[in-house]
């Protein structure tokens, strides 16, 4: 299954990852640059899921390689940071952009989870913000911090198992 992380620069994708695939955390990452792939074999329920995970440049110079990254994607997770307002903005930028890019045949858009990561430094955009803006779109909402690992693993079960049950519905 191939998952696609979008997001504002700065936001913890990249942390999230690492969080999520090697259950490591550095809290000095270098900035992506154009996209970074890692591989996760996991188990959810009776399947065994190979995911190829694209973490996309969050920075707008690498904006135009977002297509390559987003074509076939089969789910996506949005993340912006709990401590940036001006992060939280840029929201909408990067669902125009799925929106754009993130058709299969022109038809469906991939299952996305909006991931609110950095919890542990306190929130400028409260949850409440965060979960209005979700519900607008008909995302789940997950708050996560890459640092503690909370949350994180609820937030890849819940994507995979969204990308799965539409994998298994495409002819």
């Amino acid at each position: 299954m191939k998952l696609v992380v979008l997001g504002a620069s700065g936001s913890g994708k990249t942390a999230l990852l690492s969080r999520y695939v090697h259950n490591t955390f550095n809290p000095s990452i270098d900035e992506t640059i154009g996209a970074s792939f890692q591989l996760k074999v996991t188990q959810l329920d009776d399947y065994r899921v190979k995911l190829n995970i694209w973490d996309s440049a969050g920075s707008d110079r690498f904006r135009g390689l977002l297509k390559l990254y987003l074509r076939d994607a089969d789910c996506c997770v949005l993340v912006y940071d709990v401590h940036s307002r001006a992060k939280f903005e840029t929201l909408e930028t990067w669902v125009e952009e799925l929106e754009r890019f993130g058709k299969v045949n022109s038809v469906a858009l991939p299952p996305l989870v909006l991931v609110g990561n950095k919890v542990d430094l306190g929130e400028t955009v409260g949850w409440s913000e965060g979960h209005t803006w979700a519900r607008s779109h008909a995302v789940p909402l997950f708050l996560c911090s890459a640092k503690t690992s909370q949350g994180v693993e609820a937030a890849f079960q819940e994507i995979i198992r969204l990308g799965l049950g539409r994998k298994l519905r495409q002819p």
